[in-house]
């Protein structure tokens, strides 16, 4: 179990720092909503585009269930949860 952690923390942290490099932020909380972060309707498509260079394993973009509230700690679980990666 403490490998998926470790994993877990470095994919958020990869994620973290992608979203703080697209808003020129210099730190992003990942525990705060996208829209407090600053994310709108527009940067959804980019940070779509930063999981995709994270979560080389998910294969269908199309599951994830994003909105204003969600956090990038939540966006991390689901993508990690939709990775396939076998067992």
């Amino acid at each position: 179990m403490t490998d998926a952690s470790e994993n877990t923390t470095e994919t958020l942290a990869q994620l973290q720092s992608g979203i703080q490099d697209m808003l020129a932020l210099d730190s992003v909380d990942v525990d705060v909503s996208l829209a407090q972060i600053g994310i709108d309707s527009l940067n959804v498509v980019e940070l779509i585009l930063i999981c995709q260079q994270i979560y080389v394993n998910v294969t269908d973009f199309d599951e994830i269930d994003i909105d204003e509230n969600t956090t990038l700690r939540e966006v991390d679980d689901q993508m990690l949860a939709l990775s396939n990666v076998p067992a």
